[in-house]
This record gives structure tokens, sequence and C-alpha cells, in this order.
């Protein structure tokens, strides 16, 4: 029985240990809803970029289902664009254009366009954690897992990339 989950996951297909969730019918997608998750006792979630497509108040209620789904002791692994590091970067004079697409994200889907809703720093971030329940939250490291060498926007200088447990 598969234990990890990577939600959001686009084209990246982590293997067949894995479960595959994202909107878009990928040939490996397993689910098409984050928010609403068929499994439970997963030992791990995974989630890059995919987070800020909730707005704040939907964002809490996806973190308390990833939570519900998670086995005790299971963590989740979550990078978001980090809004500090976005206006740190505008203010070095970077182009507008080169923070928009962090910013507010679109991702083309059958019915459309979907947006980014929300954006997040480290303390907004574990807030919210800590409210639905998550405790030891801490920055992950890309060099402690296997999956973590793949090239996905977890890897960008403007991701916040923090981990908790259950």
């Amino acid at each position: 029985m598969k234990k990890k989950a990577n939600l959001g996951c686009g084209p990246v297909d982590f293997g067949k240990d894995w479960y595959h969730v994202d909107i878009i019918p990928y040939e490996h997608v397993d689910h098409d809803d984050m928010g609403n998750l068929p499994w439970t006792d997963l030992e791990l979630i995974y989630s890059s970029h995919a987070l800020a497509y909730y707005d704040r108040t939907e964002g809490a209620k996806v973190l308390a289902h990833w939570y519900d789904c998670l086995a005790k002791g299971g963590v989740v692994q979550i990078s978001v664009p980090d809004f500090q590091k976005l206006v740190y970067y505008y203010q070095q004079n970077k182009p507008l254009e080169r923070i928009l697409g962090p910013l507010y994200g679109k991702i083309e889907c059958e019915n459309g366009y979907i947006y980014e809703k929300c954006v997040y720093d480290e303390a907004s971030l574990c807030a919210v954690l800590h409210a639905v329940g998550f405790r030891k939250i801490s920055e992950f490291d890309h060099s402690g897992a296997d999956y973590l060498h793949i090239d996905d926007c977890s890897h960008a200088p403007i991701s916040l990339n923090l981990q908790a447990i259950k």
C-alpha cells in the first residue's frame, strides 16, 4: 500500500510508491482534489507550490484535512512562494515580471485558468500549521530525500520550504 502523496504534482511523477494528485489528468495522476484526499495513514505528504491556489481560509481547511490524512508521526513538506523573498527581489530592482509568476501563478485547465489566491511568509505558514495541530516545524533540506532531487518549484530561490510533524 502506498504511504506517500505528491499533491499538486503536475507533470512530475515520483514513482509507483507515491499517490499523485493534480487537477490536470496526467497519466500518473491518481486523484484530482488535494483538498479531499481519499487516503489515510499516510507517512508523507509533499506539496510544491500548490497550497497557494487556495485562499487563506480554504488553505487552513486543506491543511487540516492533510493533517487528518497523515498517520501519527507523519510528515508534511510544503513549498510555497515566500512573500518576504519576493519583496526582497523586487526591492533589488528586479523587474516586476520576474515575481509575477510566483506571486499569482497561472495554470491552464480544461475549464480555463486557475490562479494562486494566497501568499505566505514563514511566520504566517507556521501559524496556520500550528493552528491545525502540526508540531516540530522546520525547513526541509533538498539533500535529505531521494525524491527531492527532482527539480520542481521547491528548488527556486523564492521558495519557502517547511516540514511539520503530526
